[in-house]
């Protein structure tokens, strides 16, 4: 069969949307706790945590102990990725402030009851249309968000975070590969019940894009280069200095 044949039976090729019903909103509590749950053990387990955190490294490079450190989490969930990196930052003995911003009022009340938030700020808002003043943030950084967003509003998200922040920001997201469509499959199969993970984690990969795709819309956003960092073929993150490095 001729290559382009081929290359055409692979639904992966070109990025897709199929419905995600996490987007849907008004979810009962469990479910919706559940599925930031399982998110959690997958940054935790499967290297979401690791790369966003190498991202963080290379932006604070220039930080000694005793500096403070600023970030903003966007779409924060339950804000593990913000625990994560009040941890990383205690080990290094920076003084840590974190903003964990969600659109969803209901995720936002459960993620400010949990024990572990108590140090977290939470803020409701748009990824559009940041609630933040420029150049007050650090590092702005997001975790399986950019990919709910079309390419254009994906390119707005993108300069909202760079306006915002004073070092950088750090986009961690799903790739879309064959490889990332089974784990994502298998997970929704075998590691949860939960109905909105089962759902969603496959169909996430088939929204995600590719390092080029998100190089091409930093360039669009105008900015600078990214440096890319992956987990298991299935996570992508995207560093970008807002000034050269």
């Amino acid at each position: 069969m001729p290559t382009d044949k081929l290359s055409g039976l692979n639904p992966l090729k070109h990025r897709s949307y199929p419905h995600e019903i996490l987007d849907e909103g008004n979810h009962p509590p469990e479910h919706l706790y559940g599925t930031f749950e399982d998110m959690r053990r997958v940054n935790t387990l499967l290297g979401g945590n690791r790369i966003s955190l190498a991202g963080l490294t290379r932006l604070t490079g220039h930080l000694r102990s005793g500096d403070s450190l600023s970030i903003l989490d966007i779409g924060t969930g339950h804000a593990d990725i913000p625990r994560a990196v009040m941890h990383w930052a205690a080990e290094r003995d920076l003084r840590c402030e974190a903003i964990g911003l969600d659109i969803d009022l209901a995720t936002l009340k459960t993620a400010g009851t949990l024990p572990p938030n108590r140090s977290i700020d939470f803020i409701q808002g748009s990824m559009l249309e940041l609630p933040i003043a420029d150049n007050s943030i650090d590092v702005a950084m997001s975790s399986m968000t950019l990919h709910h967003l079309s390419d254009d509003d994906a390119v707005v998200a993108l300069r909202e975070m760079a306006r915002v922040s004073k070092l950088g920001i750090i986009v961690n997201d799903l790739s879309r590969t064959p490889h990332g469509y089974a784990v994502a499959w298998m997970l929704g199969r075998i590691a949860t019940s939960n109905p909105l993970t089962r759902h969603d984690a496959h169909r996430s990969i088939q929204r995600g894009r590719t390092e080029p795709e998100l190089a091409s819309l930093a360039r669009e956003a105008g900015l600078n280069a990214p440096v890319f960092d992956s987990a298991l073929w299935y996570r992508i993150a995207m560093t970008i200095g807002v000034r050269e490095w």
